[in-house]
């Protein structure tokens, strides 16, 4: 479960943040790299994560991404092989 999501105290909705708790995850439970799924919000988190964690990101399944422009921004602003 992500921070802010079910019973629990709302934290920030971008889904950066998500990228690292994913990242984190990986590396628990044994470093990766891996194949990531994501549907809906869980592909831009997907992106996200491969964008900051390339190294335990093998693949990406990616299926109905929703666009998100203002992050995309950000992104490209940082690394222009995202623009």
């Amino acid at each position: 479960m992500f921070p802010g999501s079910g019973d629990q105290t709302p934290r920030s909705s971008a889904p950066l943040p998500r990228s690292h708790v994913i990242a984190a995850l990986i590396r628990r439970v044994g470093g990766g790299p891996a194949t990531v799924l994501g549907w809906s919000m869980g592909a831009a988190v997907a992106l996200h994560l491969a964008l900051e964690h390339p190294h335990i990101v093998d693949r990406l399944i990616l299926t109905g991404a929703t666009p998100m422009p203002a992050a995309a921004s950000r992104l490209a602003s940082r690394d222009p092989d995202c623009a």
